[in-house]
C-alpha cells in the first residue's frame, strides 16, 4: 500500500516482479508510472494493481510493460490514464486484465494488449464508470472463456471510442470483439474502430 498524497515511479529498465498475493495498491493517491515493467512468478497466483479507491484521484501509467501477469490494472471510483502500455499473457484470474469499476474513468491511449485471457473480457471488464479508447490501441488475439473476447460491458458500465483502435483476432463464446450488455456504447464523430476477425 502507497500511503503518499502523490507518488512518482519513473523509471528507466526497471522490473517489479510480484510473488503470490504480490500487488501494488494504491488507496486515495495520485501516482505516476513510466517505463515500468511488471512481471509475475507465474508459479503464484493474484497479481495486480488496485489504483484509486476515492473519487478525484489521478493516476497516469506511460509506457509500462505487463508480462504475464495473473491479473492486470483494477479501478475503483479514480481516473486512469494508460498511455501507451503492453498487457500480454494475462490470465486474468480476477475475471479479466483490466477492471473499472464504480465511477471510474479509463482512459486507454494507445498500447499493445494482446494473447491477454479472462472469464468475462479477454482484457477489458467495465462494470460501472467509462471506458474510453483512443491514440490506435491494439487488442488483438485474446480471449474470453464466457462473453467479450476483448471487451466486456455489464451494468452501468461504458465503453466510448474517442480515436482510432484496431479489435481484431479475439474470440469468445459470445461476442467475440465487444460482448456489450452494460449502459451506453459511444463512438465520437470522427473515430475509427476497425472491429474484424473476431
Amino acid at each position: 500500500t502507497i500511503p503518499a498524497s502523490l507518488v512518482d515511479l519513473t523509471a528507466n529498465a526497471y522490473t517489479i516482479t510480484a510473488s503470490a498475493g504480490g500487488s501494488i495498491n494504491i488507496a486515495s493517491n495520485n501516482i505516476t508510472m513510466n517505463g515500468l515493467t511488471f512481471t509475475a512468478d507465474t508459479t503464484q497466483s493474484s497479481s495486480l494493481i488496485n489504483i484509486g479507491t476515492t473519487i478525484g484521484t489521478t493516476s497516469n501509467i506511460s509506457n509500462c510493460f505487463f508480462d504475464k501477469m495473473n491479473a492486470g490494472v483494477l479501478n475503483n471510483q479514480g481516473n486512469v490514464n494508460l498511455i501507451g502500455v503492453t498487457i500480454a499473457d494475462s490470465k486474468g484470474e480476477l475475471s479479466t486484465s483490466i477492471i473499472n469499476n464504480t465511477n471510474g474513468t479509463m482512459n486507454i491511449q494507445g498500447g499493445t494488449y494482446s494473447d491477454n485471457t479472462g472469464t468475462n473480457g479477454g482484457v477489458v471488464s467495465v462494470s460501472g464508470g467509462i471506458v474510453s479508447l483512443s491514440d490506435a490501441a491494439q487488442f488483438n488475439h485474446n480471449t474470453a472463456s464466457n462473453n467479450g473476447g476483448a471487451f466486456y460491458t455489464e451494468g452501468a458500465g461504458n465503453l466510448y471510442a474517442t480515436g482510432v483502435a484496431n479489435i481484431e483476432h479475439n474470440s469468445a463464446q459470445n461476442g467475440g470483439g465487444i460482448y456489450h450488455s452494460g449502459g451506453l456504447m459511444w463512438f465520437q464523430d470522427g473515430s475509427k474502430v476497425t472491429i474484424s476477425d473476431n
